[in-house]
Formats: C-alpha cells, sequence, structure tokens
C-alpha cells in the first residue's frame, strides 16, 4: 500500500509540475490545472484516510476484539500498544483490566478446586440438590451411600431417593 501511495505521491507532484509550467509560460492549459487540483485533493484524502484514520480504525476494531473476548469469558487477550497516542491511554487501561480479570479468574478456579477437594474427601455424606429438585453436587462418601460409587449429579433427588432401601430412605 505504501508502494501505490508513493507512485501516487510521484504522479501528482508530476501533473502539479506540468500545470504548474503551462500556467506560469502562459500556454492556457487551465484543464490541466484543474485536473492536478484534482488529483492533489484526491491525494490527500487518500493520504488522510491511510496515514491518519487506518491505523485508528485498527485499534478501534482490536478494541472491539478484545471486549467480545472478555464477553465470552476469555480474559488471556491483550492487545497491543497502538500507533495513535490518543487511543494509548485506553489501550493500558483496558489491557490492566483484563491483567486484573485474569488474576481474579485464576483466583476463583483455584479456590474452587479447593472447595471441590474437601467436599470430595469429606468422610460425611453431602449432597446439594438445586431449587428445580436435580442434584448439582454430591461428594464420594454420598455417591458410595446412595448410588453405589456411581455419580448422579443431574438426577432428580426423589428418582434417588426412591431407589434407596426403605429404612435409608426415612
Amino acid at each position: 500500500m505504501r508502494r501505490a501511495l508513493h507512485i501516487v505521491g510521484f504522479a501528482l507532484a508530476l501533473l502539479v509540475l506540468v500545470a504548474s509550467t503551462s500556467f506560469l509560460y502562459g500556454y492556457g492549459y487551465r484543464w490541466i490545472a484543474g485536473l492536478a487540483a484534482l488529483s492533489g485533493a484526491v491525494a490527500l484524502a487518500v493520504g488522510y484516510e491511510y496515514l491518519l484514520w487506518h491505523p485508528f480504525a485498527q485499534q478501534l476494531k482490536a478494541l472491539s476484539s478484545l471486549v467480545a473476548a472478555w464477553r465470552d469469558q476469555d480474559f488471556s487477550t491483550s492487545i497491543t500498544k497502538p500507533e495513535n497516542a490518543d487511543l494509548n491511554e485506553l489501550t493500558q487501561t483496558l489491557n490492566s483490566l483484563g491483567d486484573t480479570l485474569r488474576s481474579e479468574r485464576v483466583n476463583l478456579v483455584q479456590r474452587e478446586l479447593m472447595l471441590d477437594t474437601l467436599i470430595q474427601n469429606t468422610p460425611t455424606a453431602l449432597v446439594l440438590v438445586g431449587t428445580n429438585q436435580r442434584v448439582a453436587v454430591c461428594n464420594l462418601a454420598a455417591r458410595e451411600l446412595f448410588n453405589a460409587g456411581k455419580r448422579f449429579e443431574g438426577e432428580s433427588w426423589i428418582d434417588v431417593i426412591a431407589r434407596l432401601p426403605q429404612t435409608l430412605r426415612e
């Protein structure tokens, strides 16, 4: 793209040179001067879009992708420092927020693993039943006592109780 801009710039400089010499020497080719002015305006528009807006638009796309990743609970994503200094502070702030969210997520997972280990290794049978009367969590002791060592999360608590011997059901 830069090469194309160099070629366009060279062609425009040549047109401006031709237009200015024809105007100065009075050849009367005003259409060349008009063409050169129009070409200059187009070159400025293309240059503005590429040199100024393009990096800004790329950084906005990167920021949008970052927020979309966070919405999907992916906090491992970060974005690079932008060329545009105007977005630098926003980028640094969002990357810092992403680091904080990632750290909190790791801490939460570690706490959940520790709690699950504690629950699973407790010798007392523990069963957590949700409001829909389905088993959400059961530990190893509950599996042995209620279901011959097999998992029964997701099953109806009423069905689990119905399979038990009468004395244990009571």
